[in-house]
Parts: structure tokens; C-alpha cells; sequence
């Protein structure tokens, strides 16, 4: 037994010296020694894997959802609320109706707005895109009160407006209460409601407006002539690539809030986390959902603007047939690893009747997988066909029309 004992103890003396001179060796038993960590490095590809209580990845471009948990329970998101402030003011600003160069009055109400603010006191006048940089940077109650009341008067006119908004974006789980996010004070029983896939609409709205994202993206800012700084709510700007949106929020019943939006090359993903348990949390889990996005999906072009489909029957026409093409250039985002199950369909309609003109939807094509339709574009005549004359008529009628046209 001794000598066992000998033999085992000269065993691990070797294998320690063998391991101080054999720097390979050595490198890989500390590999192996070393304590797994506890934090997954997997993707989120199910709904336990995320700790928030609702949550949806979309592309930007068509919407697709890339992942979700819960996308349509009914939730407060506190200072999100704001993103429906931005849009409509965005859509003001668009139609004319309203100038960044503006100048917004403070009234005694917004000056008494709790919550992050910018001080806003009584009277003072700010341009408005002071005003927005303040709402869209620092996530101040006070200046958004401010621009709904310059907006439609009051803040309960402009709560009606959001909410029309809202329904024609088709916010299906949405109801908003007032525009800044806070609370119900005492006595008030109503409170905003929306979902993650409510917000994910209003984002990719609001994203078509390049100010929005400017200001976003925007870090500090002086306000007030210098006197006060904006400091951006979104710890994520100028720390996750290619991150400009877009906004954050907070209550105790809310959790903490997080709708964000980030570009890589020609793609743009939208991330909606509500109900995080801490700062912290909003943020890692809003990069690993956008981390997935990126790392794990891949935009693909699926049909070419201009390529021919075939050809499609023409009743009454000059010509028999006319060939179809698709009409735009059309893409899909898949997982990399499905890109290869991609299956077209070309659906064209059984004719086309004379006259019409080029560019005439003649069916659709689309692309699918695993049975579900990921894209899908017109397919177009690619000319004009007029009506064909009496003539031609007869001739098709008594099959002599090779006689005089050639119609193949």
C-alpha cells in the first residue's frame, strides 16, 4: 500500500513540475481549473432566460419580431409615455403647425411638475427645441407638460390627441392618462397602460424623424444658458455601438424601463424591456436582446426590383401574354442558420384584362419559412397592353390571327 501511496505522491510531483516548465500545458490546466461562471452566455432564445416582466426585439425596417416574452401585457411605463409626446410634437413640426424656433411659455403647472425635471419656474420662455432636447435627453417632466400645453392648450386636450395617435397606430393595449408618466396622485384611479409591442409600434414611428435620434443620442447638453446640464437617461449612448435611442423609465410599480434602438450597418433593431428589477438590469438585458439581433439574425435580399417572375394572360389585349416582373427590391432577416430554408412563391393572378398600363399588379411573390411568410412584394406588368381592335378579335376568334400578328 506504501508503495502505491509513493508512486501516487511522485505522480503529482511530476505533473506540478511538468506544468511550471510546459507553458502549454500549464495554460490549459488553469483553463480547465478555473470555476465556471454562473452567468449564461446563451442567447435568449426563451422566455425564462429574461428577467424583465415583458420585453420584444424588432427590426426597424418591416417589424418582424425577433423575440418577445409577454409583448402584449398591459403595463405602466412610467417616462416612456413620453415617446407618444415626442411623436406627436414630430408630426406638428412636420405639418407646419408648430417651429423648433417657437418660444414656449412656462405656466404655473408644468412649473410644479415632481419627478426628473429640469426646474422649469413660472413664466420663463425656452425655444422649442430646448424644450425637446430637455424631454428627449433628460427625460423632464416639467418641459413635456410645458410642450402639451403650447401644443393643444392643456394637457388633457393633448391627452385626447396622444390617444387618437395611438389608436391609428393600431395600439391596440395602450391608454394614456396624462404625458409625463408619474403616477396616479391621491384620488386619481386611472393610470397610462401599454405593452412592449405597443411601444415597439410608436418607436418605429418615431425613428423616421432623424431630430429624434440627433437628440438621443446627444450625451450632455448646457441648458439654460449653461446654468443647468442635461444628462442623458439612457446610460447606453456613446457605450453600445451604433446605440441613438431612445427612451427610459421609472416607478416603483413600473419597474425600471428601457425602449431602445440601435443601427449596424444597414440594419436597425428596436428593444422594449419593461419591469426590470434594478438600473443595472434595464441596461444588460437590453444589450443581450440587442446583442441576439445582431449576433444571431442576418438580413438577406429575397427578390431583386426588375426580376422577371414570368408571364400572365391578357384577355382583350393586343399581345396574348405580357411578362410580369417583381416590383421592388425586397429583404428578409432570418437566423443564420435557417437562411437556406428560404422558400419563394409566385402567386400572379389567373389574367390581366386590357387595356392597363405598366406597373399594373399582376399577383404577389413571397418568401417563407417553416410555412410562415418572413417577406412579400407585387409583381408588376412590365409594359402597357392596349385593348385589341375588332380586327384582331375576329381573327382570334376563326384561330387566323397568325395570318396577320405575331403574337408569340
Amino acid at each position: 500500500m506504501k508503495k502505491y501511496k509513493k508512486l501516487f505522491s511522485f505522480l503529482l510531483v511530476w505533473l506540478f513540475l511538468f506544468s511550471c516548465f510546459n507553458p502549454i500545458f500549464a495554460k490549459y490546466l488553469k483553463k480547465i481549473s478555473k470555476p465556471v461562471s454562473s452567468k449564461s452566455s446563451k442567447s435568449p432564445s426563451s422566455i425564462e432566460e429574461l428577467p424583465v416582466k415583458s420585453a420584444i426585439l424588432v427590426e426597424a425596417e418591416n417589424g418582424m419580431v425577433l423575440f418577445e416574452k409577454t409583448p402584449h401585457e398591459k403595463l405602466p411605463p412610467a417616462s416612456i409615455v413620453k415617446l407618444m409626446t415626442m411623436l406627436v410634437v414630430m408630426e406638428k413640426l412636420k405639418a407646419g403647425e408648430a417651429k423648433l424656433t417657437d418660444q414656449v411659455k412656462v405656466s404655473r403647472r408644468a412649473s410644479h411638475m415632481g419627478g426628473s425635471q429640469v426646474f422649469l419656474q413660472e413664466g420663463e420662455v425656452f425655444f422649442f427645441e430646448d424644450m425637446m432636447k430637455a424631454i428627449t435627453i433628460a427625460s423632464a417632466n416639467d418641459a413635456s407638460l410645458a410642450v402639451a400645453e403650447f401644443i393643444d392648450g392643456s394637457e388633457e386636450a393633448f391627452v385626447e390627441t396622444i390617444n387618437e395617435r395611438a389608436k391609428e397606430l393600431g395600439m391596440k393595449d395602450s391608454h394614456f392618462v396624462n404625458t409625463h408618466g408619474l403616477p396616479p396622485e391621491r384620488g386619481e384611479t386611472e393610470q397610462n397602460l401599454t405593452s412592449a409591442y405597443d411601444l415597439s409600434l410608436v418607436a418605429r414611428e418615431l425613428i423616421k424623424y432623424p431630430a429624434i435620434l440627433q437628440w438621443c443620442s446627444i450625451r450632455q447638453e448646457k441648458f439654460r444658458g449653461g446654468k443647468f446640464t442635461l444628462t442623458n437617461t439612457n446610460k447606453l449612448i456613446e457605450k453600445y455601438e451604433g446605440m441613438d435611442g431612445l427612451k427610459t423609465g421609472y416607478t416603483k410599480e413600473a419597474g425600471f424601463c428601457l425602449v431602445a434602438t440601435a443601427k449596424r450597418g444597414d440594419r436597425r433593431l428596436i428593444s422594449v424591456v419593461l419591469g426590470a428589477e434594478s438600473n443595472k438590469k434595464r441596461f444588460a438585458e437590453t444589450v443581450r436582446l440587442l446583442d441576439y439581433g445582431f449576433s444571431f439574425f442576418k438580413k438577406i435580399p429575397v427578390f431583386k426590383k426588375g426580376d422577371v417572375a414570368g408571364t400572365i394572360p391578357v384577355e382583350n389585349g393586343e399581345v396574348k401574354k405580357v411578362k410580369i416582373e417583381v416590383l421592388q427590391d425586397t429583404f428578409a432577416v432570418v437566423k443564420k442558420r435557417d437562411e437556406k430554408k428560404v422558400e419563394k412563391k409566385l402567386s400572379p393572378l389567373p389574367k390581366l384584362v386590357a387595356p392597363f398600363k405598366k406597373g399594373t399588379k399582376a399577383g404577389i411573390i413571397t418568401a417563407s419559412l417553416e410555412g410562415k411568410v418572413i417577406a412579400k412584394s407585387d409583381i408588376v406588368a412590365v409594359k402597357d397592353v392596349e385593348k385589341a381592335r375588332l380586327i384582331l378579335r375576329l381573327l382570334r376568334k376563326l384561330g387566323l390571327s397568325w395570318i396577320l400578328y405575331d403574337e408569340e
